[in-house]
C-alpha cells in the first residue's frame, strides 16, 4: 500500500552515479536532527503533497546540503514507466526543478515552480 511504500522511500537513498560532488549528501542522522529543528519540511508530508500533484510514486530520495540550502532530490516513476528527477526546496517544500522526458503529458501544476534550461 501506499504507507508502506512512503515508510520504506524515507529509508532510501540513491547512490550517486558518477556526479561531481558539490552538494553533498546528509545522512538519516543529521536529516533526524535537522527535521527535529523544525529547519526541514518531513519526507512523508513532502511525499504526501507530491503523490495529489504526480501520477506514480517515489522510488528514491536524497536530502543534500547545497551552500547551506538543504534540498530533497527525489526520483519519481510515473505509471507509463517514465522517470523524473525532481528538487525541492527541504526548508519550504518549494519545487525548484523538475526533469523528465515528455513534461507536457504529466498532470502538474506545481504552484512556485522554477524549472532549470
Amino acid at each position: 500500500g501506499r504507507c508502506s511504500d512512503l515508510a520504506s522511500v524515507s529509508t532510501v537513498a540513491v547512490l550517486a552515479s558518477g556526479a561531481p560532488a558539490q552538494p553533498h549528501k546528509l545522512g538519516p542522522e543529521r536529516a533526524a536532527a535537522e527535521r527535529g529543528r523544525g529547519r526541514i519540511v518531513p519526507l512523508e508530508q513532502l511525499l504526501q503533497s507530491l503523490a495529489q500533484q504526480l501520477p506514480g510514486r517515489a522510488v528514491g530520495v536524497e536530502l543534500e546540503e547545497d551552500d547551506g540550502r538543504m534540498v530533497y532530490e527525489l526520483k519519481w516513476l510515473l505509471p507509463d514507466g517514465r522517470r523524473l528527477e525532481i528538487e525541492v526546496d527541504a526548508g519550504d517544500g518549494r519545487w525548484l526543478s523538475l526533469k523528465g522526458a515528455r513534461l507536457e503529458t504529466v498532470l502538474l501544476r506545481p504552484s512556485g515552480a522554477a524549472s532549470k534550461p
